[in-house]
């Protein structure tokens, strides 16, 4: 997937893409995001339902989105912009 795909950045995301015949969506957030599980859990929640809004316009693909420690300060309206941004730079 890393030697694969193609990445993309943002100051609390990167998102690699891996072009394939269906859709498939990992989350990683760490601890070094935040200590606290019910946080990396709010999150992961946030971006999940982003991705879920935005299936449609996705290309099909295994996509593999990684957390940021920045991520942990943005709120849930932050975090959804940070998520569509980097999606419009892939389709």
């Amino acid at each position: 997937m890393y030697r694969l795909g193609k990445s993309v950045h943002t100051s609390a995301l990167v998102i690699k893409f891996v072009p394939n015949g269906g859709i498939q969506v990992a989350f990683v957030v760490s601890k070094k995001v935040s200590k606290k599980a019910v946080q990396r859990n709010r999150i992961k929640r946030v971006l999940r339902e982003v991705m879920r809004l935005n299936l449609e316009q996705q290309r099909k693909g295994k996509y593999l989105v990684v957390v940021k420690p920045q991520a942990a300060k943005m709120k849930n309206p932050e975090l959804r912009q940070e998520m569509n941004k980097i999606l419009s730079k892939i389709r």
